[in-house]
Protein backbone atom coordinates (compact mmCIF):
# COMPACT_ATOMS: atom_id res chain seq x y z
CA UNK A 1 0.00 0.00 0.00
CA UNK A 2 1.28 3.46 -0.84
CA UNK A 3 1.99 5.66 2.19
CA UNK A 4 -0.77 8.16 2.97
CA UNK A 5 -0.39 11.52 1.29
CA UNK A 6 0.28 14.39 3.63
CA UNK A 7 -0.95 17.99 3.56
CA UNK A 8 1.32 19.93 1.22
CA UNK A 9 1.65 23.24 3.05
CA UNK A 10 4.34 22.17 5.56
CA UNK A 11 6.52 21.24 2.57
CA UNK A 12 5.95 24.52 0.75
CA UNK A 13 9.04 26.42 1.92
CA UNK A 14 11.49 23.91 0.48
CA UNK A 15 10.69 24.57 -3.16
CA UNK A 16 10.81 28.32 -2.55
CA UNK A 17 14.09 28.10 -0.67
CA UNK A 18 15.73 26.03 -3.40
CA UNK A 19 14.80 28.69 -5.94
CA UNK A 20 15.89 31.57 -3.71
CA UNK A 21 19.19 29.88 -2.89
CA UNK A 22 19.89 29.41 -6.58
CA UNK A 23 19.04 33.01 -7.45
CA UNK A 24 21.16 34.38 -4.60
CA UNK A 25 24.11 32.13 -5.46
CA UNK A 26 24.32 30.49 -2.03
CA UNK A 27 27.05 27.93 -1.53
CA UNK A 28 26.43 24.45 -0.13
CA UNK A 29 26.77 25.46 3.51
CA UNK A 30 24.56 28.50 3.14
CA UNK A 31 21.92 26.44 1.35
CA UNK A 32 21.92 23.93 4.23
CA UNK A 33 21.34 26.79 6.68
CA UNK A 34 18.56 28.23 4.52
CA UNK A 35 16.85 24.83 4.41
CA UNK A 36 17.18 24.59 8.19
CA UNK A 37 15.35 27.89 8.57
CA UNK A 38 12.76 26.93 5.96
CA UNK A 39 11.79 23.86 7.98
CA UNK A 40 10.43 26.21 10.65
CA UNK A 41 8.38 28.47 8.42
CA UNK A 42 5.43 26.51 6.99
CA UNK A 43 2.13 28.37 6.87
CA UNK A 44 -1.47 27.47 6.18
CA UNK A 45 -4.06 26.68 8.84
CA UNK A 46 -7.76 26.21 8.27
CA UNK A 47 -8.37 28.99 10.80
CA UNK A 48 -7.68 31.46 8.01
CA UNK A 49 -11.20 30.68 6.76
CA UNK A 50 -12.62 32.58 9.73
CA UNK A 51 -11.22 35.87 8.48
CA UNK A 52 -10.03 37.69 5.38
CA UNK A 53 -6.54 36.13 5.19
CA UNK A 54 -6.13 34.43 1.82
CA UNK A 55 -2.44 34.86 1.05
CA UNK A 56 -0.76 32.21 3.21
CA UNK A 57 1.03 30.66 0.22
CA UNK A 58 2.73 33.99 -0.41
CA UNK A 59 3.80 33.99 3.26
CA UNK A 60 5.51 30.65 2.63
CA UNK A 61 7.49 32.14 -0.25
CA UNK A 62 8.26 35.31 1.72
CA UNK A 63 9.61 33.27 4.63
CA UNK A 64 11.72 31.15 2.33
CA UNK A 65 13.31 34.21 0.73
CA UNK A 66 14.00 35.59 4.22
CA UNK A 67 15.71 32.31 5.10
CA UNK A 68 17.95 32.57 2.04
CA UNK A 69 19.01 36.11 2.92
CA UNK A 70 19.66 35.13 6.54
CA UNK A 71 21.84 32.24 5.40
CA UNK A 72 23.79 34.48 3.03
CA UNK A 73 24.52 36.87 5.90
CA UNK A 74 26.04 34.12 8.05
CA UNK A 75 23.14 32.73 10.09
CA UNK A 76 23.38 29.18 11.46
CA UNK A 77 20.87 26.34 11.24
CA UNK A 78 21.01 22.64 12.07
CA UNK A 79 22.44 20.61 9.17
CA UNK A 80 20.26 17.66 10.20
CA UNK A 81 17.00 19.62 10.38
CA UNK A 82 15.31 17.21 7.96
CA UNK A 83 16.39 13.79 9.19
CA UNK A 84 17.43 14.54 12.79
CA UNK A 85 15.79 13.01 15.85
CA UNK A 86 13.57 16.04 16.35
CA UNK A 87 13.70 17.26 12.78
CA UNK A 88 11.15 17.96 10.08
CA UNK A 89 10.62 14.35 9.00
CA UNK A 90 10.03 13.16 12.55
CA UNK A 91 7.62 16.00 13.28
CA UNK A 92 5.56 15.87 10.09
CA UNK A 93 5.93 12.29 8.85
CA UNK A 94 5.69 10.45 12.15
CA UNK A 95 6.95 6.90 11.92
CA UNK A 96 7.61 6.92 8.18
CA UNK A 97 11.02 5.54 7.23
CA UNK A 98 13.14 8.17 5.52
CA UNK A 99 15.94 6.99 3.24
CA UNK A 100 18.09 10.12 2.97
CA UNK A 101 20.46 8.49 0.46
CA UNK A 102 17.56 7.54 -1.83
CA UNK A 103 16.17 11.05 -1.64
CA UNK A 104 19.55 12.56 -2.50
CA UNK A 105 19.97 10.11 -5.39
CA UNK A 106 16.61 11.17 -6.81
CA UNK A 107 17.64 14.81 -7.20
CA UNK A 108 17.55 15.96 -10.79
CA UNK A 109 14.91 13.49 -11.98
CA UNK A 110 11.62 11.94 -10.91
CA UNK A 111 10.23 15.26 -9.68
CA UNK A 112 7.18 14.81 -7.43
CA UNK A 113 5.62 17.92 -8.92
CA UNK A 114 5.16 15.99 -12.16
CA UNK A 115 2.71 13.74 -10.30
CA UNK A 116 0.56 16.65 -9.16
CA UNK A 117 -2.89 17.33 -10.51
CA UNK A 118 -5.44 20.07 -10.30
CA UNK A 119 -8.15 20.37 -7.70
CA UNK A 120 -11.54 20.73 -9.32
CA UNK A 121 -13.32 22.18 -6.30
CA UNK A 122 -12.54 24.90 -3.72
CA UNK A 123 -11.23 23.90 -0.32
CA UNK A 124 -8.89 21.17 0.79
CA UNK A 125 -7.61 18.44 -1.52
CA UNK A 126 -8.89 15.95 1.08
CA UNK A 127 -12.45 16.78 0.02
CA UNK A 128 -12.02 16.19 -3.69
CA UNK A 129 -12.80 12.46 -3.26
CA UNK A 130 -16.08 12.83 -1.30
CA UNK A 131 -17.28 15.55 -3.68
CA UNK A 132 -16.52 13.37 -6.70
CA UNK A 133 -18.30 10.43 -5.10
CA UNK A 134 -21.36 12.56 -4.45
CA UNK A 135 -21.19 13.87 -8.00
CA UNK A 136 -21.43 10.30 -9.25
CA UNK A 137 -24.56 9.79 -7.16
CA UNK A 138 -26.13 13.09 -8.18
CA UNK A 139 -25.28 12.86 -11.87
CA UNK A 140 -25.03 9.14 -12.66
CA UNK A 141 -27.83 8.03 -10.33
CA UNK A 142 -29.92 11.19 -10.54
CA UNK A 143 -30.01 11.43 -6.75
CA UNK A 144 -31.55 14.65 -5.42
CA UNK A 145 -32.08 16.21 -2.02
CA UNK A 146 -35.73 15.16 -1.90
CA UNK A 147 -34.70 11.51 -2.32
CA UNK A 148 -32.33 11.48 0.66
CA UNK A 149 -33.22 10.09 4.06
CA UNK A 150 -29.78 9.83 5.67
CA UNK A 151 -26.20 10.17 4.47
CA UNK A 152 -23.38 8.54 6.43
CA UNK A 153 -19.81 9.49 5.57
CA UNK A 154 -16.77 7.60 6.84
CA UNK A 155 -13.37 9.29 6.85
CA UNK A 156 -10.01 7.98 8.11
CA UNK A 157 -9.23 8.56 11.77
CA UNK A 158 -6.37 10.80 10.70
CA UNK A 159 -8.89 13.41 9.55
CA UNK A 160 -10.70 13.74 12.85
CA UNK A 161 -8.92 16.90 13.97
CA UNK A 162 -9.28 18.60 10.60
CA UNK A 163 -12.67 19.96 11.58
CA UNK A 164 -12.92 22.49 8.74
CA UNK A 165 -13.06 19.68 6.20
CA UNK A 166 -16.13 18.02 7.73
CA UNK A 167 -17.90 21.05 9.21
CA UNK A 168 -21.66 20.48 9.20
CA UNK A 169 -22.73 24.08 9.66
CA UNK A 170 -24.11 26.58 10.24
CA UNK A 171 -21.36 28.35 8.34
CA UNK A 172 -19.85 31.71 9.25
CA UNK A 173 -18.92 32.82 5.74
CA UNK A 174 -18.44 31.52 2.17
CA UNK A 175 -14.84 30.43 2.79
CA UNK A 176 -15.83 28.19 5.70
CA UNK A 177 -18.63 26.69 3.60
CA UNK A 178 -16.30 26.00 0.67
CA UNK A 179 -13.90 24.19 3.00
CA UNK A 180 -16.59 21.68 4.00
CA UNK A 181 -17.38 18.66 1.86
CA UNK A 182 -20.91 18.70 3.33
CA UNK A 183 -21.79 22.10 1.90
CA UNK A 184 -20.55 21.16 -1.55
CA UNK A 185 -22.35 17.83 -1.48
CA UNK A 186 -25.58 19.57 -0.46
CA UNK A 187 -25.18 21.89 -3.46
CA UNK A 188 -24.90 18.88 -5.74
CA UNK A 189 -27.98 17.22 -4.30
CA UNK A 190 -30.04 20.38 -4.63
CA UNK A 191 -28.89 21.54 -8.07
CA UNK A 192 -27.34 18.52 -9.77
CA UNK A 193 -24.31 20.70 -10.48
CA UNK A 194 -22.01 23.13 -8.70
CA UNK A 195 -22.87 26.75 -9.29
CA UNK A 196 -20.12 29.08 -7.95
CA UNK A 197 -22.84 31.54 -6.91
CA UNK A 198 -23.95 29.03 -4.29
CA UNK A 199 -20.82 29.70 -2.22
CA UNK A 200 -22.22 33.15 -1.43
CA UNK A 201 -25.42 31.46 -0.31
CA UNK A 202 -23.73 29.88 2.71
CA UNK A 203 -26.60 30.59 5.14
CA UNK A 204 -29.34 29.17 2.91
CA UNK A 205 -31.66 27.04 5.11
CA UNK A 206 -32.40 24.76 2.16
CA UNK A 207 -28.72 23.81 2.00
CA UNK A 208 -28.53 23.38 5.76
CA UNK A 209 -31.56 21.09 5.74
CA UNK A 210 -29.68 18.69 3.46
CA UNK A 211 -26.56 18.87 5.62
CA UNK A 212 -28.64 18.09 8.70
CA UNK A 213 -29.26 14.64 7.20
CA UNK A 214 -25.51 13.91 7.13
CA UNK A 215 -23.37 12.31 9.80
CA UNK A 216 -19.62 11.69 9.91
CA UNK A 217 -17.63 8.89 11.50
CA UNK A 218 -13.91 8.14 11.54
CA UNK A 219 -12.36 4.73 10.94
CA UNK A 220 -8.79 3.52 11.48
CA UNK A 221 -6.42 1.99 8.97
CA UNK A 222 -7.52 3.88 5.86
CA UNK A 223 -5.53 6.12 3.48
CA UNK A 224 -5.78 9.82 4.28
CA UNK A 225 -8.12 10.54 1.35
CA UNK A 226 -10.36 7.53 1.83
CA UNK A 227 -14.08 8.24 1.83
CA UNK A 228 -17.12 6.01 2.07
CA UNK A 229 -20.55 7.50 1.42
CA UNK A 230 -23.69 5.55 2.24
CA UNK A 231 -27.05 7.05 1.29
CA UNK A 232 -30.35 5.73 2.56
CA UNK A 233 -33.12 6.99 0.31
CA UNK A 234 -36.62 7.74 1.47
CA UNK A 235 -37.85 4.92 -0.75
CA UNK A 236 -35.68 2.43 1.15
CA UNK A 237 -32.80 2.04 -1.29
CA UNK A 238 -29.17 2.05 -0.19
CA UNK A 239 -26.49 3.63 -2.37
CA UNK A 240 -22.78 3.32 -1.58
CA UNK A 241 -19.72 4.99 -3.07
CA UNK A 242 -16.14 4.50 -1.87
CA UNK A 243 -12.74 5.76 -2.99
CA UNK A 244 -9.37 6.98 -1.74
CA UNK A 245 -7.81 9.10 -4.47
CA UNK A 246 -8.59 11.52 -7.26
CA UNK A 247 -6.95 12.60 -10.47
CA UNK A 248 -8.33 15.20 -12.82
CA UNK A 249 -6.91 15.79 -16.25
CA UNK A 250 -5.59 19.36 -16.41
CA UNK A 251 -7.58 21.92 -18.33
CA UNK A 252 -6.02 23.23 -21.51
CA UNK A 253 -4.18 26.54 -21.19
CA UNK A 254 -6.68 28.20 -23.50
CA UNK A 255 -9.64 26.91 -21.48
CA UNK A 256 -8.28 28.32 -18.22
CA UNK A 257 -7.27 31.72 -19.58
CA UNK A 258 -10.37 32.31 -21.64
CA UNK A 259 -12.48 31.42 -18.61
CA UNK A 260 -10.60 33.42 -15.98
CA UNK A 261 -8.85 36.24 -17.85
CA UNK A 262 -11.55 37.41 -20.24
CA UNK A 263 -12.71 40.84 -19.14
CA UNK A 264 -9.57 41.29 -17.02
CA UNK A 265 -6.90 41.27 -19.72
CA UNK A 266 -7.14 42.53 -23.30
CA UNK A 267 -7.85 39.77 -25.81
CA UNK A 268 -4.51 40.24 -27.58
CA UNK A 269 -2.62 39.77 -24.30
CA UNK A 270 -4.57 36.61 -23.56
CA UNK A 271 -3.63 35.21 -26.97
CA UNK A 272 0.01 36.16 -26.46
CA UNK A 273 0.03 34.57 -23.01
CA UNK A 274 -1.49 31.34 -24.35
CA UNK A 275 1.23 31.16 -26.98
CA UNK A 276 3.99 31.73 -24.44
CA UNK A 277 2.66 29.15 -21.99
CA UNK A 278 2.19 26.54 -24.71
CA UNK A 279 5.88 26.99 -25.59
CA UNK A 280 7.17 27.72 -22.10
CA UNK A 281 10.42 25.77 -22.46
CA UNK A 282 11.55 28.17 -25.14
CA UNK A 283 10.65 31.40 -23.32
CA UNK A 284 13.98 33.12 -22.74
CA UNK A 285 12.80 35.99 -20.52
CA UNK A 286 10.13 35.64 -17.84
CA UNK A 287 9.33 39.33 -18.26
CA UNK A 288 7.44 38.41 -21.41
CA UNK A 289 4.98 36.46 -19.27
CA UNK A 290 4.64 39.01 -16.50
CA UNK A 291 4.04 41.79 -19.04
CA UNK A 292 1.09 39.83 -20.45
CA UNK A 293 -0.42 39.55 -16.97
CA UNK A 294 -0.60 43.31 -16.51
CA UNK A 295 -4.02 44.77 -17.48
Amino acid sequence: MDPPRRPTQPFGPFGSIATAAKLLGLDRGQTVVALAYAAHTAMGLAEHDLGPVSHWYSLICRNAVTCAYAAREGAWGSPTVIEGRYGFADAFLGCADIDADAIAASLGHGYAVMESCEKRYPGTALNQVPIELMRSLAIDEGLRAGDVGRIRIAFPEERRRFAAGHELGPFANPAVAASSFAFQCAMLLLDGTQDPARYRDFANPEIQSVIDRMSVEFVPGKPIRHTRIEVETRSGNRLVREGDDFRFEPDRTRTVLERDATGVLPDEQIERLIGLLDDLENVADIRELTHCLSP
